[in-house]
């Protein structure tokens, strides 16, 4: 049972789903994104980002306040609803992977996308350390680079902004 009278919205009551949101609050004007998922209500999601998390660092580092729920309810779309767990973590990592949002910053490695976690078949023999550079733009995980080993039969690269430095 809920405290409050007022009717709820179908869109804050949604449960399960891949959210977006836009700050359109002052200078950013909707090109600021973040993408998350929730499990809970969206209304329960926003109050939650309304005090903590990157939505809240973005408002007070940025515009000086605390985000207004009703404001992160409205600049707030349902991007995807899924009612499988796994299949609610793949989307969204699917969606930040190709979205890029700017506000998302990634506390921990989650490695949920099976092309995101670490290919140790591929590694060359000797020490090796991680170099990566740019983001990676979205492309066909499948198709990256071709180059040759050091036994000379071809490699495919499937993550083409990583690359190999040797000691």
């Amino acid at each position: 049972m809920r405290n409050s009278t007022a009717p709820v919205s179908p869109k804050e009551a949604t449960t399960n789903v891949i959210y977006k949101f836009s700050c359109e609050e002052g200078r950013c004007d909707g090109s600021s994104n973040y993408i998350g998922r929730t499990s809970t209500t969206l209304r329960r999601r926003m109050q939650s980002h309304r005090n903590q998390g990157s939505i809240f660092q973005h408002f007070t580092d940025i515009h000086i306040m605390k985000p207004p729920l009703q404001k992160l309810l409205n600049q707030t779309e349902i991007i995807h609803k899924e009612n499988d767990l796994r299949e609610l973590q793949i989307s969204e990592a699917v969606s930040i992977t190709y979205q890029r949002p700017s506000i998302n910053v990634q506390q921990a490695a989650d490695f949920i996308l099976p092309s995101a976690r670490p290919q140790y078949r591929n590694t060359p023999p000797v020490q090796h350390h991680l170099q990566v550079e740019d983001a990676p733009q979205p492309r066909n995980q499948l198709t990256g680079p071709v180059t040759r080993s050091r036994s000379g039969h071809q490699e495919h690269h499937p993550y083409p902004w990583i690359k190999w430095t040797t000691h």
